[in-house]
């Protein structure tokens, strides 16, 4: 089984964004002051200016699902049009970095010790998130995801890549699954039939409005290699939250260990 090599860190990730809205320039500059402080070895990182939820509103059909949280819908837009480009730029991957993930030397250090023990078939690579579900062990610093949220400090390559632009952009519901089973795509249909439905059932709908739940969802299906530390390298810095409108401290989540 190949590894990251060293040698390889500055190419592994074809490039390397950071979400980042026009109000927040202090999370842009702070993010910016770390990185200047860190010996970095991937590509240049680029701000990204992201989608604000409260400009530009998500459209009615989404039955209100995105209006009584703008900000989720803005990182659902950001995210989307991040894959986009990528895609639209012939890029084969792509590391996504938040304005409030926490890099600094200990983090950096453990993300490119991970990486060399990542195996080379990997498709969605965590180096903070949340385990929904226990992970499985792969080696003594790796574990294969099972249903992995948090989108502060991820990575997206290959065929995956394009298959998570093709499920974000449906905007999946319930109804649509619903629609397109009675379209004549029928492969596509059987594809996006063959997801969790729970996830959007009407006694948990609000939770699709989080695209880190639709990349969780995409997990469920455990057709693609989801890999993350076995112990989190990077998390969110204390500050206020511009997709929940609501103030927390640093947080990492380190409860839900390897099965």
């Amino acid at each position: 089984m190949q590894k990251v090599g060293p040698m390889s860190l500055e190419t592994v990730f074809s490039r390397v964004v950071c979400i980042n809205l026009n109000s927040r320039s202090d999370r842009w500059d702070r993010i910016c002051e770390h990185l200047g402080q860190l010996d970095w070895p991937f590509p240049q990182v680029e701000r990204f200016r992201a989608v604000d939820g409260r400009i530009c509103q998500p459209p009615s059909w989404v039955r209100n699902r995105y209006r009584e949280c703008p900000g989720a819908w803005g990182c659902y837009q950001s995210h989307l049009r991040i894959l986009e480009d990528t895609l639209l730029d012939q890029h084969d991957s792509v590391l996504i970095l938040e304005d409030d993930a926490l890099l600094n030397a200990k983090s950096l250090e453990g993300m490119v010790e991970f990486l060399k023990h990542v195996p080379d078939d990997w498709d969605h690579l965590y180096f903070g998130g949340e385990h929904m579900k226990p992970p499985a062990p792969i080696n003594a610093h790796v574990v294969r995801g099972v249903q992995v949220h948090r989108t502060h400090a991820h990575a997206l390559r290959g065929e995956y890549l394009r298959q998570a632009y093709d499920y974000l952009i449906s905007y999946p519901t319930i109804d649509q699954y619903r629609q397109r089973s009675a379209s004549p795509l029928a492969r596509f249909a059987k594809r996006v039939l063959s997801r969790p439905k729970s996830l959007w059932s009407k006694s948990n709908g609000e939770r699709s409005i989080h695209v880190d739940h639709h990349f969780g969802a995409i997990h469920r299906l455990l057709q693609w290699n989801v890999y993350a530390p076995s112990t989190w390298l990077v998390g969110q810095a204390a500050d206020h939250s511009d997709i929940m409108n609501e103030s927390y401290s640093e947080r990492f989540w380190h409860e839900c260990q390897a099965a």
